[in-house]
């Protein structure tokens, strides 16, 4: 059909979180249909509709997921996508897997601008932000949200990004103060819950 068969997918969705943990069904089934729906649609084999779908479908299943767990108490961490960022499943995923380990976290979803990240940050003070990036120049305006803090005298919150933004330019990574954990959701899930549970404030 034309590809938005909810019901099938909510079937094949069931059963693959049935047979595979959660983070398996999400990082080995779930994101890499995502990235082919995606590259299918850029190469016209698939219609706007279709990866409209399947993207807006699973991030409905994805949150339902999240809201259905405890919130904990304990550091907070700020989930959330850069300005002009619309790719939120990446980061939805990075949320779910850090409150399934007990971690308070927040998820802020897409397409935040850098003054209100900084804004956000110095009236909540989480102990951890990861801010998410697919286009490079969205990335390089994230450059900006450490020092608009340390102009305001706040060092307290540790910077963690992440996205295919910094794939494709190793040197922002080197322009950015805060901790890179590039595409790979796991390694940014290990990342933010060692700062989260580290007292010090880290300078990585």
């Amino acid at each position: 059909g034309g590809g938005v068969d909810e019901d099938g997918a909510g079937a094949v969705l069931a059963e693959t979180t049935a047979l595979y943990s959660i983070e398996n069904a999400c990082t080995q089934l779930i994101t890499p249909v995502l990235v082919q729906i995606g590259d299918d649609w850029h190469s016209g084999k698939v219609p706007v509709t279709t990866e409209h779908f399947a993207t807006h479908y699973l991030l409905g299943r994805l949150l339902a997921l999240f809201n259905s767990l405890t919130v904990r108490d304990g550091d907070l961490v700020l989930v959330g996508c850069a300005p002009g960022e619309r790719h939120e499943v990446g980061s939805l995923m990075l949320s779910l897997f850090l409150r399934r380990r007990g971690i308070n976290v927040r998820y802020l979803g897409g397409e935040i601008p850098t003054q209100d990240w900084a804004k956000v940050i110095m009236e909540i003070q989480p102990k951890v932000v990861a801010v998410s990036a697919t286009g490079v120049e969205t990335a390089r305006t994230l450059a900006s949200i450490p020092e608009q803090l340390r102009r305001h005298g706040f060092v307290g919150t540790h910077i963690v990004l992440g996205g295919q933004a910094f794939a494709r330019d190793p040197d922002l990574v080197k322009q950015l103060t805060g901790a890179y954990v590039g595409t790979d959701i796991m390694a940014g899930v290990a990342r933010i819950s060692q700062l989260v549970h580290h007292s010090g404030v880290d300078t990585a």
